[in-house]
């Protein structure tokens, strides 16, 4: 297994490591669980740890849990190195260790903290996304081991652009869920997202959707997912999901090389709670 460091959200209101306070808490539970165990559980076994010891809470689905939600990363500037067994060990985000390691080793981010709304972005979201965007383009034109040709590609797509949008017009030929064929509605949305995706996955068809917008964005933020069948998961959090022209019974048919892509989605992007 390889190394990975994961890193505090990129909207992340503190760059410096906060103990959460005393209390019951998850935040606080999963500060003491890895604080006084590090390199001691999986996130898996983390998981089952703090939910189902912790809080007695052996009714939820442990798998569906991911690190990169809690927030010790997403708000409390704690990353998370997981070593070549998967074990896990808190690191703060203003140590020397965090900054060697995110130099060292594989690193993703752990999940935003922006707004959940479908519509209707606010000026800071907005930047924030501007922002992001720019980050991704700047890591492109930066990487000395990709040819220029690659990463004209890789630029094209990650605006919406190019090959990648090209292919997913091609194989869906209109929205995958709604039928809607307005190009000029479209977005080639990203199943594995783009920053945890290698350059491979990154171009690969069938790590895409072609969604309209509404729906491409409840899927950015993992307020919706699909199972196995292709039927539609709606998380707990999108409580108007009706209003915003989404229903239970939608579906999307999926080819066998788009489950893996679909499967992490639900397994690290979708909000289970």
């Amino acid at each position: 297994m390889e190394e990975q460091l994961i890193l505090i959200s990129q909207d992340s209101p503190t760059k410096e490591a906060i103990i959460p306070e005393k209390g019951d808490s998850v935040a606080r539970i999963a500060y003491e669980v890895l604080s006084e165990n590090p390199y001691l559980f999986t996130e898996s076994e983390f998981q089952h740890e703090v939910h189902v010891v912790r809080r007695n809470r052996p009714d939820l689905k442990i798998n569906k849990y991911s690190i990169k939600r809690s927030p010790l990363l997403k708000k409390l500037g704690w990353g998370i190195h997981k070593n070549s067994n998967g074990k896990m060990a808190l690191i703060p985000a203003d140590s020397d260790e965090y900054r060697n390691l995110s130099e060292k080793i594989s690193t993703v981010y752990a999940s935003r903290n922006s707004s959940k709304k479908v519509a209707g972005l606010d000026d800071g979201e907005t930047k924030s996304l501007l922002s992001e965007l720019q980050n991704d383009l700047s890591l492109i034109k930066s990487d000395t081991e990709t040819t220029q040709t690659q990463k004209n590609s890789l630029i094209k797509a990650r605006v919406g652009q190019g090959t990648f949008r090209r292919d997913l017009i091609e194989m869906w030929g209109s929205c995958a869920i709604t039928g809607c064929k307005t190009k000029e509605l479209l977005v080639a949305s990203h199943i594995k997202p783009w920053r945890e995706a290698n350059n491979t996955e990154r171009l690969d068809k069938f790590n895409g959707l072609l969604l309209v917008a509404n729906i491409d964005r409840a899927f950015d933020v993992g307020l919706v997912s699909f199972d196995s069948s292709g039927k539609i998961i709606i998380s707990p959090q999108f409580r108007d999901y009706e209003i915003a022209g989404l229903r239970e019974d939608m579906t999307v048919t999926l080819k066998p090389e788009h489950q893996p892509y679909m499967e992490y989605h639900r397994k690290y992007v979708f909000q289970v709670t």
